[in-house]
Parts: structure tokens; sequence; C-alpha cells
């Protein structure tokens, strides 16, 4: 039996929001939802499970803590929901679907502003970014009445997970710049002389081969050094979060105010793990995970478009709630966008599938 729903189902919509996110901040609002072979039966410690074959949201709005999610249709296969246990508010609510589609929908997320009096503690042994050790790519930078370089082109290629600042360009008007990797931090040597564009707070113990001068006293530079972005990001997030900004320099943070940037990046598989996130990126034999950069003022924001994101056992968690994923796959563009803080992050999804729901610890 399928049945369809309009204003009538508000109330419902809003409840499962609540109980599932917790509090008054929670709501939904959904257009029509079409369902199919409801059912209310006890799971197996006697509490009221709901139970669908299927589930389709029309114009979904659903706001929780520190988020919104807006999609055309959400279709749902395979849905059981516990909606409260014994007379706790939210705790013990779950929600598991075998698969979830959703279709033009866009998540909007607030960014807190960093705190300025000290850096956050290192977060140790939580980073794991192995995707970043077999990518490849290249980024192109167009510098716009730069002070420091008059207008440059800077490119820069990527090649397993490595940058060879050898190979690196800084093209303009006179003799060309040259970028490279010392102790201190990351740099351009320009025709008026060396300027950092990121100083290391201590030198990176992993991931960094140093520039190498000749054997005479003050000779030319021999090599500009390299990076391996997987062992160098994962050093420098270990360092600590809150002291990551804090590197970039006042003419680094002016030069992306005129900057802008395109550039493609194929990412390897392997585990992405940050505090509270974990998901194994797959299916680069069958060009997943191909991402293409763009920002017109670096200092502005970015955005990255993907054509085909693929992912496994995603577990994330934060505020005491989670969410395990079997299997995502998405097609879309992320925007990271930073005119004034609080910034702001936005996810727009053309079509997104996921696999083996579960959340806030669905039984498996």
């Amino acid at each position: 039996m399928t049945s369809t729903f309009r204003t009538a189902a508000q109330p419902l919509w809003r409840a499962v929001a609540r109980r599932l996110w917790g509090g008054e901040a929670a709501d939904a609002t959904v257009g029509a939802c079409t369902l199919s072979r409801l059912a209310w039966t006890p799971d197996a410690s006697g509490h009221a499970v709901l139970r669908m074959a299927e589930l389709e949201l029309h114009d979904v709005r659903l706001r929780g803590p520190g988020f919104v999610l807006r999609a055309e249709l959400i279709r749902i296969e395979g849905l059981q929901v516990r909606p409260f246990a014994m007379q706790a508010a939210h705790a013990g609510a779950w929600l598991q679907a075998d698969r979830v589609v959703l279709t033009q929908a866009c998540a909007q997320a607030e960014l807190a502003p960093p705190a300025v009096s000290a850096p956050l503690p290192p977060a140790r042994g939580d980073w794991q970014l192995e995707p970043l050790g077999a990518a490849t790519g290249e980024l192109t930078g167009r510098i716009t009445d730069a002070h420091l370089f008059f207008d440059a082109t800077v490119r820069v290629g990527l090649r397993d997970g490595r940058i060879d600042f050898n190979d690196a360009t800084v093209a303009h008007v006179g003799p060309d710049s040259r970028m490279g990797v010392a102790r201190m931090g990351l740099y351009v040597d320009a025709p008026h002389g060396r300027s950092y564009l990121y100083q290391f707070a201590s030198p990176p113990l992993a991931g960094v081969d140093y520039e190498r001068r000749g054997a005479l006293l003050n000779s030319w530079v021999s090599d500009r050094g390299r990076i391996w972005l997987q062992p160098l990001a994962e050093a420098l997030l270990r360092q600590s979060l809150g002291g990551l900004a804090q590197g970039l320099t006042e003419q680094a943070r002016l030069l992306l105010q005129r900057t802008s940037l395109r550039g493609h990046l194929q990412l390897g598989e392997g585990w992405v793990k940050l505090p509270g996130l974990s998901l194994r990126l797959s299916g680069r034999a069958d060009g997943a995970n191909s991402l293409r950069l763009q920002a017109q003022e670096v200092g502005e924001g970015a955005s990255v478009h993907f054509g085909r994101l693929q992912a496994q056992d995603l577990c994330a968690t934060a505020a005491g709630q989670s969410v395990h994923l079997d299997r995502l796959q998405a097609r879309g563009q992320l925007a990271l966008r930073l005119p004034a803080m609080p910034g702001q992050l936005e996810l727009r999804l053309e079509a997104c599938e996921l696999t083996q729901l579960r959340l806030n610890g669905a039984p498996a």
C-alpha cells in the first residue's frame, strides 16, 4: 500500500528531527511525502520501531545544530526508525536505511572564527591522509597587481603526492622568480629578494626535503627542495590545529586577496582520518575522486567540483551523534566562503547515494 501526505505530516517530521538531533534547535519541513508498507513493530529490547519499505520526501528542509539541509527529493529504501527510548528526550533514538538517494541537495554550515589567543592542542594520532600519498595534478595561480612579484602566473605540479619546487614556475615581466622550501618555510625568490609565504612554527619532522646550496659560501641555490603532501600535512596538523593559519605571512595574506586559482587534483585511494571522521576513498581506476579547483580570489574562498566522489566505511561523530555508512557516491560542488567571519561551508549535490546508513548507533 502506498500513501501520500502533505501538511498533515509536518508534525511527524518535526518530532522525528528533534528526537534524533535533540532540542528545539532541530526542525524539519517536507512539501510532500509518499510512503509504502508502513508498520510499527518492536525491536529486540521491546521498543517500538517504525518501518517503511520506501519513503519519498519532496522539497525537504532540515535544520539541526549548526547546519541546514535542503533537497528537492530524498528517496529512502528499507527505512527503520526508533524515535525514542522509554521517556528520555532523544536518548536511544536511532535511524537506519538500506539506501538513501538525494537529488539536488544543498547543505550549509557556518564556520566559527578561529581562536586568536592560543593554538589548539595537538590532535595526536587522529590525522591520516592516505589519498594524498598518490595524488597527481597541477595548480595555476594568477596574481594581479601584486606589489611583490608584479603580475605573475604561478604553476605548481603534483606527481605521486610530491611537489618538486625545481619544476615550479613564477612567471612575470623581467627575470622569473623561483619557489622553494627552506627550514623557515615556503618562499619565493623574486628579483628584489626572498619573501616567505608560509613560515613553519618549527621545522616539520616529515615530508620535506629542504633546499640545497652549492659548496661555495653564498653560492646560488642548486636545489629548491620538495615536499611530500601526505606526511607534511599530517605533521603540520598534529603540531597544532590553531597554529596552522598563523604560519601564513602578512605578505601572503595580501597576495591571496589578488590571486585567482584554478587546477585539478586526482586523489589516490586509502583512509582519511580526522578528529570525529574517518572514511576510505576508493575507485581511482574508474576515475573517481577527481577534483577541479577554482577561486576568483583565494582570500575570499574557493570551490571544489567533483564529478564522482566515492568512499566506503564512513564514520562520523559530533555532539553525541554518530553516522555510519557502508558506501557513498556523490556528484557536486563544495564551496568555502570567507568574506567575513563566520565563514560558510556549502555543499551542493546534484546526486548522492548512501548505502547502509546507520544514525546514532542503529544496529548493523
